[in-house]
């Protein structure tokens, strides 16, 4: 396909296409890095807030959890 037949979609298709998404995966090292962090004696709350904040689906997934009623707390969770 040449560069002339290529259009951008629109803002509409893009809203479209992003409410269809289900479900996004967490980075592997992103992952991987956070167990090892949480199962480490010597690591900070910084350091696995510095894992969590650059990973949107890893981000998005400890707050679902953190507000769903398995977890039973008073105050609900806001995005970072």
């Amino acid at each position: 396909m040449d560069a002339a037949a290529w259009v951008l979609p629109s803002k509409q298709e893009i809203r479209y296409r992003v409410s269809k998404i289900t479900k996004l995966s967490p980075l592997i090292g992103a992952l991987q890095r956070l167990l090892e962090l949480l199962y480490s004696e010597t690591s900070s709350a910084g350091e696995l807030e510095r894992i969590i904040l650059y990973d949107q689906a890893l981000s998005a997934r400890i707050l679902q959890v953190a507000n769903s009623a398995f977890t039973v707390i008073e105050v609900r969770c806001t995005p970072l």
